[in-house]
Formats: structure tokens, sequence, C-alpha cells
């Protein structure tokens, strides 16, 4: 972009206080306009024009303060180092996800990653009750770990959590098979996690599986902005429910994958 200055003062009433006002009215209600790619003139306001404007910005912070000084701008994941482990995010991952945990919310993000997916009761069954259980072998087999199995009497679900690790050689086979057996009669799927949302399957997987349809690939960012709407209608009705709020945090983090 190019800027031209221009120190003619009749130039300079183009900057008036109407558009000063507009310009922090929509500051302080969070709109903010695509850069313009037509040439610009740099305007030059006059005193009077500047201390308006440090005025405005200087009681346009007020707000913004008070709200850092109740903690609401502090981001506790991000204080304790998640950053892009898998395992660490993993951890968080399942605790929102067990209903019987001590965030007091039952099902609802269980709910969300439901929604996320598209899926409702005919497509896959929604769990009255079940465990959420991390780090899990399903079938006791140390080699066959899961990140996340969501398990009930209907149904079985795995987890993957992948944020930069790579596929391991056969997990897809390993989980597919595992997921069939231990799954007897029950529904099952599997859910990768990913940053792209998409299951990068090998020629021999596209071959030997038989079930390759219960292979569901979802994209950190998707799920998290599903789970980021359904947090904001909760927090409307209940704006003080601390849960909601630190898994409003934990959206903010993994939007960052």
């Amino acid at each position: 972009m190019h800027l031209s200055v221009n120190f003619n003062q009749d130039k300079d009433k183009t900057l008036d206080i109407a558009q000063l006002a507009t310009f922090f009215k929509m500051w302080k209600e969070g709109v903010f306009l695509e850069p313009s790619e037509e040439k610009k003139e740099l305007v030059i306001p006059d005193r009077e024009k500047l201390q308006y404007f440090f005025n405005e910005y200087k009681e346009a912070r007020v707000p913004m303060e008070e709200e850092k000084a109740l903690g609401m701008k502090v981001n506790v994941w991000k204080t304790a180092n998640l950053e892009r482990y898998e395992v660490r995010n993993s951890k968080v991952l399942r605790w929102f996800l067990d209903m019987h945990e001590d965030h007091g919310q039952g099902s609802f993000f269980l709910k969300a990653l439901y929604d996320s997916l598209g899926w409702d009761k005919s497509s896959f069954p929604f769990p009255s009750v079940y465990r959420a259980t991390e780090e899990c072998c399903p079938l006791g087999d140390e080699s066959e770990r899961v990140d996340i199995e969501i398990e009930s009497d209907e149904v079985l679900l795995f987890i993957e959590v992948k944020i930069d690790a790579l596929e391991g050689k056969e997990q897809l086979k390993r989980y597919h098979d595992v997921a069939k057996i231990k799954a007897g009669s029950r529904e099952w799927k599997i859910i990768y996690l990913t940053k792209d949302g998409i299951v990068k399957y090998d020629q021999e997987d596209k071959q030997s599986l038989s079930d390759k349809e219960k292979i569901i690939g979802l994209s950190w960012t998707h799920f998290a902005k599903v789970l980021q709407k359904q947090i904001r209608q909760e927090l409307r009705k209940n704006p003080n429910n601390r849960s909601l709020w630190l898994a409003e945090q934990f959206v903010e983090h993994i939007l960052t994958f």
C-alpha cells in the first residue's frame, strides 16, 4: 500500500470528529473493516483532534483494564503450558468429554463433538451413560494404546488426537481391528482429530479395511468453532459458569493449532 502525506489544512478537515467517534464505537464493539486496496492519503490531524483521539482511547481502555483486573483475559491452558503437546491436550479434552468429571456439565461437550460431526441418533447413538478413558489399552495390549475411549452399553468410540505427530505404521488398521473386536455387537467409530481433518489411508489400508466408513476425520478448527458457538449460547444463560469459561479458553487455545 502506498501512502502520500498531505499537509493541506483543507484536506485535514476530512478527518473529523464524527469519523473518530465512529472508529471508537466500532473498536469497542470488536468490529473491524477489511483493509482497502485503494491508494490512501495520510492525513495529518490538528492538535485538537489528536487530543480527542487520545482522550477517547483512554476511555475505551477502561472496560478492557477492568476485565483484565477481574481475570477475564487469562487463559489457564496457555499458562499450563499445553502448547501443541498431544498427550497434554488429549488429557484436557478427555476431562471435558467425561460426563462424570467435576466440570459439572455432564455430556455437554460430547454432544458438541457429535454436532461437529453432523451425527444424530439415526447415524450414531448418543450414549445416556458412558465412560471416557485416556491412554486406554482396549484389549489390554500395551502396544495398542488409544488416546481417548468413549464406552457405553450402546457404543464404542475411539478418538485419536493428532497435532504434529505422524501416523504410526499400520496405525489405522490396528485401531480398526481393535475397535471391531472390542465393540462386539455395539455401534463403533474411530475419530481422527487432526489439523486438517483428513484421514490419510495408505494403499494397504484401502484394500484391507472392511469398515473404512467408520473411521472419521475431524479438524480441530471445525470442532472448536462448533463448541465455541454452543459455549457462548450457554454463557448467555449463565454468564458465571466457571467450567464454560475454562472450555472457552480451551477453544481459544486449540484454534491456534
